[in-house]
């Protein structure tokens, strides 16, 4: 990408595609495939995956840009911009889910999030990958798992590791990204966007960003949740200013 692009990073379970209107309702930029999504290599279960995401993303930013994150893609984008502060320039995040946030900030709303996630993650433990990807699509991805094609609940059901391998990142914060004093030295403009019909813990998450992040503001979009990029594309575009 050249300098001044803006970086688009995609949720989990879907992939850069999802992300095209978006970019064509901004001045656009360059997106990527999350290792195991898309068209990228799979994941070879090893390492943090959240750093070889990060990995990838700074691979791409040749120059100082914007970068756009949603969801755990969120998680990414801020991630890299601790991680390379001469790369970011201004960051816009919706709805990330960084639980280590709420895990060490927010203790009460964290132990409401897991209350909220066991299911998904018994159904992991049993091995029934189906069922956790119906669990987890219904909690977070706002569709109705009956109605998807077979073919598709099959490769839900395939990716469901992903997610587990998500939470060195997102839940241990295997990158420091909360340790003292890193996200208050982050003073870049940083853009929170969220559904009205957000996950408390996300409301919870963006709260603990809000009070870290020294040049922060959050955006609710009425009327959406969590896939807001794909839902309420043109709200998102406006906010985003990118």
């Amino acid at each position: 990408m050249g300098e001044g692009e803006s970086l688009f990073i995609h949720c989990a379970l879907a992939h850069s595609g999802v992300l095209e209107p978006l970019m064509c309702a901004t001045r656009g930029g360059v997106a990527y495939d999350l290792p195991g999504h898309g068209k990228s290599t799979p994941w070879d279960e090893t390492g943090d995956y959240q750093a070889q995401a990060v990995a990838w993303g700074a691979e791409l930013m040749t120059g100082p840009g914007a970068v756009f994150g949603h969801s755990f893609g969120g998680t990414v984008a801020l991630r890299l911009a601790v991680e390379r502060p001469d790369l970011v320039t201004r960051l816009v995040l919706v709805e990330p889910v960084f639980f280590a946030a709420i895990r060490l900030h927010d203790p009460r709303a964290f132990e409401a999030h897991e209350a909220r996630f066991a299911p998904i993650v018994e159904a992991y433990e049993a091995g029934d990958m189906h069922l956790m990807a119906e669990r987890f699509t219904t909690m977070w991805g706002g569709a109705s798992w009956e109605g998807l094609p077979a073919r598709f609940k099959d490769g839900l059901a395939a990716q469901m590791p992903l997610i587990i391998a998500q939470g060195r990142g997102i839940g241990a914060d295997s990158g420091g990204v909360f340790n003292p004093g890193r996200l208050e030295a982050l003073d870049i403009p940083v853009t929170l966007i969220r559904g009205a019909g957000a996950e408390p813990s996300v409301v919870a998450i963006h709260r603990v960003l809000l009070g870290l992040l020294p040049n922060a503001r959050e955006e609710v979009i009425a009327g959406a949740g969590h896939m807001s990029p794909m839902t309420h594309t043109a709200e998102v575009a406006a906010l985003s200013q990118l």
